[in-house]
């Protein structure tokens, strides 16, 4: 028997009601693939969406709280019910934004120390900030590089993934430090610069591509064995997606992942936190194990395993 699912949204800016036909009822068997339908219909990220449905044993809508509990679509009634709308992730704390801490106007030096190697990274900025926080080198990302820079162990012959990769600072200097490939990933407004620099630089273990943390068929279908990101949640807006992201490459194959983060917003760090550990272990690196000559107490580097 083929079911409808009819999904009124309570939003007051959008009282629609749309209705979507399953042709499988095994395509809905728990409270988390409903979760999933329904927000790749309405084109939204999983962890923004509020979702209750009418349980038609107990006869009232309940809200979906586990993505683990049964759905029985073998019911009388042709329909499945669902009220749903959209969390409010809106920016409580102003952007700060300080001034840059390291400034490398002739190119930025890395070591490697396996085979006594300094290579310069060139990098080439945008510095119009209208058009984006991408176009800038960020201290979290120069953070996240000298320590690897320090812990070359931990990157030799290993593939690497840099979501919001911005210019390309620190993929490019993982990519002079043992990495066997990494592929830098951003929005199309980043794309132009950052294939200026992967040029400039000559390195052919590089690759670039287009990522979109909230459209899941943008995600690479490689497998990786390290995750980085440096300073790329500054918005609350931002955090769903990019966890989403980190969850959905997890579950292919093992991977770590090294966060580099400076608090911007204390509600911001508070969902972050909470949605990552919802699907990781989440450790913050020991100061210690930086490089002596960058660190700074308002940026902290987390290495993040799935739970």
């Amino acid at each position: 028997m083929q079911r409808v699912l009819v999904a009124t949204s309570c939003s007051a800016s959008d009282n629609q009601v749309r209705k979507w036909r399953i042709e499988n009822s095994n395509e809905i068997a728990t409270t988390g693939q409903l979760l999933r339908y329904v927000a790749s219909q309405l084109q939204v990220d999983e962890y923004s969406l509020q979702l209750e449905w009418m349980n038609p044993k107990v006869g009232k809508y309940e809200e979906i709280t586990s993505v683990t509990d049964t759905i029985d679509l073998n019911f009388n009634t042709g329909f499945l019910l669902v009220t749903y709308k959209l969390k409010a992730l809106t920016e409580r704390e102003p952007l700060f934004i300080e001034n840059r801490l390291f400034n490398f106007q002739n190119g930025f030096d890395v070591f490697n120390s396996i085979n006594n190697v300094t290579q310069t990274i060139y990098l080439n900025e945008v510095q119009d900030a209208d058009k984006g926080t991408g176009l800038k080198l960020w201290d979290s990302s120069i953070i996240l590089s000298k320590y690897f820079e320090k812990n070359l162990n931990l990157l030799q012959n290993k593939r690497i993934l840099e979501l919001g990769c911005g210019i390309g600072s620190l993929g490019l200097s993982l990519s002079c430090l043992g990495a066997e490939t990494v592929m830098l990933t951003d929005l199309e407004y980043t794309m132009a610069n950052l294939e200026h620099n992967v040029k400039l630089n000559g390195l052919n273990n590089v690759e670039t591509a287009l990522l979109n943390w909230a459209k899941p068929e943008t995600y690479p279908s490689k497998d990786f064995d390290i995750i980085v990101a440096a300073d790329v949640v500054w918005l609350e807006s931002l955090v769903p997606s990019l966890v989403m992201c980190m969850h959905t490459l997890a579950l292919r194959s093992p991977i770590t992942i090294y966060l580099s983060h400076q608090t911007r917003s204390k509600y911001t760090d508070e969902l972050l936190f909470r949605l990552l550990e919802n699907h990781f272990y989440v450790q913050e690196v020991p100061v210690s194990s930086y490089h002596a000559d960058y660190r700074n107490h308002k940026i902290k580097i987390f290495k993040i395993t799935l739970k």
